[in-house]
């Protein structure tokens, strides 16, 4: 494919990121699963790269919150829209205060 050598393939996999990581602070936002209704347990969320998300018994997603850096990722691989992005809640907060 025209690739003389592995310095070319840097950075060229994902030329626009697909959200803007160096403006996450995980103290604003957090992901949240809103709709069982419309969730068809795919498991996409579940590839999180932080390990933030796990699937429970009956393969709905659960967030936890101390995983959980607000990167958007898992929201942008719902087909759905089950999964959304809200603030923190103040007991959240406080929990990454302490950890």
């Amino acid at each position: 494919r025209g690739i003389k050598s592995m310095k070319e393939l840097i950075g060229i996999a994902q030329p626009n990121p697909v959200t803007g990581f160096m403006d996450i602070s995980p103290t604003k936002q957090i992901s949240s699963f809103k709709d069982k209704e419309i969730c068809l347990s795919c498991g996409n969320c579940a590839r999180c790269p932080y390990q933030a998300i796990s699937l429970d018994k009956e393969g709905f997603p659960e967030i936890d919150p101390a995983k959980c850096i607000g990167c958007s990722i898992c929201t942008k691989k719902c087909f759905t829209g089950a999964l959304e992005m809200r603030k923190r809640t103040p007991k959240e907060m406080k929990q990454l205060k302490e950890d």
